[in-house]
């Protein structure tokens, strides 16, 4: 007779399951098709992606797969560093980024084939030293954890090429940092330093460093030695000025210096014969340095925002310029020696007190993006010539007529932005616009040719003095969204119905008094705004409207919410408030994308719902 005990033993042992069955079965709970293998195949497997499956553990038996040489635990719900990691001798490659991790184990040590660890956005409050022992780690994602150091020995893994520490709490680096002779990318990214460590200026093969939105005063005079460097991020922080060593960066080739204090560059600056890139937006400046125009391989310069008047005249010598940034400088005249840069793209001048662009901008002919908001400007020249523009911005300045810029002639121009100006009739477009925006004039009426423009997806036409719309509007086929608000419209044109791509309208602030019911044949409708008008009645029927997301009745003299309303099951905002409504249909409550943007309130309602009342967010 068999001991209960004993026999307890022996029905433990033939119920235990081999590892890959394990293994197998877990894999089929979470769908994990590498796992679900032949138990022949599971030992060979060298790569293993479990991100993204919602997991909190992971079973033993993973130590098991000793060829894994690649696995991917990114994007889960860890909260404890898995031990059995551990015995994974050949991993080269770990991923654990976007967990739940407060700590990592000193024994990570074990895993000396590591070459690429992401530890990124977790919890962690330090590194162990554990990593410092790694021997042959080439890249360590730390960023966006709780760290405010690092370990001193950091020095050790003299294989690193990429250390990323962005999104930390971290004040100093220690001064072993200097002998990572490999390192090409450092980023400190959005930390708390208020220097940059001595040691990052002895990293003679550093290519990227990366230091904004931390609180750096100054630079050291030595980062000239940092003679490999290509790209410099130095934005959000606090610099008044640059040293003149930095004319030692031979390399570089993007340098990012935006929403800084810097009131000068170094004369020195021309040095940087390989930039290409120079962003210092949103600092101090109040010129250039005469020879800005020796930085021969520069191609992208922007200095909006700063207090700049005028142009040095060697900045013409940039031949490879294709984008310049001057928007909210203090220019009073179109700066001249902007004709000469060939290659030119891109140009801004927004905020700029211009009076008057000279007829030579149609030199430019490589140009494709013009902005010119917020000036002086009372007309513009002919820009038939510019046939590359495809976007033109000239809102908020002072145009009377653009009839002699001769728009037409455009055939790439893609986005036309007018508004904010005092125009009173609209010249032929090019056919070829996909965006319009005439709002804020004194338009009475738009044009019939406007409904040419085949392509057109959005026309903005707020605030002018509309009192009807074009009866060929409905030709506009490829029509998406259309704002009409602050008009004078009471009626829309019957073609309207062939418009089967719309799918917002704006029609508040007009004169409608009835719902304009040509819109209930446009079945592509997702939203129609009609606030502020002396509407009465919804129409039953605007249930055929059953792609509609969002309805604004607000400010009308409505008096009944339809039942079929509570037929479009799509509907996520809802807004009746200041109307005549006395009760609200309890079925509302149906439609659950309603839960939170409902709005009857400023009603005379005199029962609310239970239903309605129970649902979050009711006004």
């Amino acid at each position: 007779m068999i001991d209960g005990n004993v026999r307890g033993v022996i029905l433990m042992n033939s119920e235990k399951k081999e590892w890959q069955q394990v293994l197998f079965e877990w894999a089929e709970i979470h769908q994990i098709q590498a796992l679900c293998v032949p138990k022949e195949e599971m030992e060979r497997i060298e790569v293993l992606d479990l991100s993204q499956k919602s997991l909190s553990t992971i079973p033993n038996e993973i130590a098991h797969l000793k060829n894994l040489k690649t696995l991917s635990l990114y994007d889960n719900q860890l909260q404890k560093f898995p031990f059995c990691l551990l015995s994974l001798s050949m991993l080269e490659i770990l991923d654990l980024g976007h967990n739940a991790l407060k700590t990592i184990p000193k024994n990570i040590m074990r895993l000396k084939q590591l070459k690429k660890l992401w530890i990124d956005h977790n919890q962690l409050v330090n590194l162990t030293y554990g990593i410092t022992q790694l021997d042959n780690l080439e890249e360590l994602w730390a960023g966006y954890n709780l760290l405010k150091t690092i370990p001193p020995r950091i020095g050790n893994l003299r294989a690193l090429r990429i250390l990323s520490l962005a999104h930390n709490q971290l004040k100093f680096l220690p001064s072993s940092l200097s002998h990572l002779d490999n390192l090409l990318v450092l980023d400190c990214n959005e930390n708390q330093f208020k220097t940059l460590p001595a040691p990052v200026a002895q990293l003679s093969s550093l290519q990227e460093l990366w230091w904004n939105t931390n609180a750096l005063r100054y630079l050291p005079k030595n980062i000239g030695a940092l003679a490999n460097l290509r790209v410099l991020d130095l934005r959000e922080n606090h610099l008044n000025v640059l040293p003149k060593s930095f004319g030692g960066l031979k390399s570089l080739e993007i340098l990012d210096c935006n929403n800084n204090c810097i009131r000068f560059l170094p004369e020195e600056i021309s040095r940087l014969q390989n930039l290409k890139k120079l962003w210092l937006n949103n600092n101090a400046l109040t010129t250039l340095p005469n020879n800005i125009g020796e930085l021969k391989s520069l191609q992208v310069l922007g200095i909006n925002e700063n207090k700049i008047k005028i142009l040095p005249e060697s900045i013409k010598n940039l031949e490879n310029l294709c984008a310049l940034g001057l928007d909210n400088n203090q220019f009073e005249e179109f700066p001249s020696v902007i004709i000469h840069f060939s290659l030119l793209e891109e140009l801004l001048l927004s905020g700029n007190p211009i009076k008057k662009i000279p007829k030579e901008i149609n030199q430019l002919q490589k140009l494709r993006i013009l902005e010119l908001n917020n000036t002086s400007l009372d007309s513009i020249p002919s820009l038939q010539h510019l046939t590359q523009l495809e976007k033109l911005f000239l809102h908020h300045n002072k145009l009377c007529d653009i009839q002699g810029m001769h728009l037409c002639h455009l055939q790439k121009l893609e986005w036309i932005d007018v508004s904010h100006n005092q125009l009173n009739s609209i010249p032929p477009m090019p056919k070829s616009l996909k965006q319009l925006n005439l709002s804020e004039n004194q338009l009475e009426f738009l044009p019939p040719y406007l409904c040419e423009l085949q392509e057109l997806e959005e026309l903005f036409c707020n605030q002018n003095q509309l009192k009807k719309l074009p009866e060929n509007l409905g030709t506009l086929h490829s029509l998406r969204k259309i704002w009409l608000s602050q008009n004078q419209l009471s009626t829309l044109p019957e073609t309207m119905n062939n418009l089967q791509n719309l799918e917002e309208i704006f029609l508040d602030s007009n004169a409608f008094v009835e719902f304009p019911l040509i819109l209930l044949h446009i079945h592509s409708l997702l939203g129609i705004s009609l606030a502020y008008n002396q509407i009465r009645q919804i129409p039953k029927n605007i249930n055929y409207l059953s792609k509609l997301v969002g309805l604004n009745f607000s400010y009308n003299q409505i008096e009944c919410i339809p039942i079929e309303i509570t037929e479009l099951t799509s509907l996520c905002i809802l807004w009746l408030q200041n109307n005549q409504i006395r009760c609200v249909p309890k079925e509302l409550a149906q439609i659950k994308g309603l839960s939170t943007q409902l709005n009857i309130s400023s009603n005379p309602i005199k029962n609310i719902p239970d239903e309605i009342i129970a649902m979050n967010g009711v006004l």
